[in-house]
């Protein structure tokens, strides 16, 4: 992948740190790629108006908002700041980029061009101020979007929201999709799938090999950022170590969590005295991080910042395991009963 950061605003024209000239440069950028699709495209006269340009596809025409970042994240928003150049202070008129404003939003990045195709529809579906690059991948490169052969240019600008059932089925008829899937009975594949009739054996497996590989790795983490701390100034390991020294029982906290309430799952809706040994360990191993998470906090000498006291809170931690063992000893029993009976 090309890296253009190296050469990012070599030399600040206007004093603004580049604003205004890569600001510029990004519409040019768009321009540039939109015409080698072969796509005519034209920019605002007026750099206020709602939107940035307009593209044509065999006539059809779109209205486009460019947006360019030099981080990972895209901002989806427009409006800016009334009397910006002038007034600092003015009052903020930023929003999400809506239908009124645009057809679609054009994210590029600034140190490699990659462009992101997004419809303004999914926006204001997700209504996020920004993105990361991450999440945008599936709208990455997607220039052939425009082309009537694709989809209806008529459905692309005005969205699927806004169509009749009738046209919603004759459109999920038209890229083979089943009308019939919905949230509700929709199985998709992996770990992470919807399960109407609970986990299988298998599926239960897979998910504690998962939970265990992480916790291992968390702990091996822990001991090279250990190795390379000690080389470090003292005021950045004091900054370093508490978030690395918590990280294995951070990863253990949700491995024993997950654990025990699968397990206390699959003994309420299928198999009665399924691993209740493995249970019982899961609550004991979690009062076991919550005493261990307890003395390491406290042996600081300082206060915790708040994001360990959120995700780390003891007494938190305790009565989740507390819950574990109560279910434990309820199942444990209607096991006995039943063996009895």
């Amino acid at each position: 992948m090309t890296d253009w950061s190296e050469n990012y605003v070599l030399i600040d024209t206007n004093n603004d740190g580049g604003r205004s000239i890569t600001g510029h440069a990004t519409e040019s950028l768009v321009v540039g790629r939109a015409l080698l699709c072969g796509y005519n495209i034209f920019i605002a006269a007026f750099p206020s108006g709602k939107y940035d340009a307009v593209l044509d596809s065999s006539g059809n025409l779109f209205r486009i908002e460019i947006k360019g970042s030099s981080t990972n994240t895209l901002s989806l928003t427009s409006g800016g700041r009334s009397g910006q150049q002038i007034n600092r202070d003015a009052e903020s008129r930023t929003s999400i980029v809506s239908n009124d404003d645009a057809d679609f939003i054009i994210g590029i990045n600034k140190f490699n061009g990659d462009c992101y195709i997004v419809p303004v529809e999914v926006v204001n579906i997700l209504n996020r101020n920004s993105l990361s690059f991450r999440s945008l991948e599936v709208f990455k490169e997607k220039w052939k979007v425009f082309l009537k052969e694709t989809i209806d240019p008529t459905i692309l600008k005005n969205g699927l929201l806004s169509m009749s059932e009738e046209n919603l089925l004759a459109f999920d008829s038209s890229f083979n999709l089943d009308p019939s899937l919905s949230l509700e009975n929709y199985q998709w594949t992996g770990t992470r799938r919807g399960y109407r009739d609970g986990f299988s054996k298998k599926d239960i497996s897979r998910v504690f090999k998962e939970k265990e590989e992480a916790s291992n790795l968390a702990k091996s983490l822990w001991q090279r950022v250990l190795l390379v701390l000690s080389k470090c100034p003292e005021n950045l390991q004091q900054d370093l170590s508490l978030p690395f020294e918590l990280l294995p029982f951070y990863a253990q906290k949700f491995e024993y969590g997950i654990k025990g309430t699968l397990i206390c799952a699959e003994n309420t809706s299928h198999d009665k005295g399924f691993k209740l040994d493995e249970l019982k360990a899961c609550a004991e191993n979690l009062e076991m991080i919550a005493n261990q998470v307890e003395i390491i906090i406290n042996g600081r000498g300082v206060d915790a910042p708040h994001t360990v006291s959120v995700l780390f809170d003891p007494e938190h931690i305790r009565k989740f395991s507390q819950s574990l063992r109560n279910s434990f000893d309820f199942f444990y029993k209607n096991n006995e009963q039943e063996k009895v009976a």
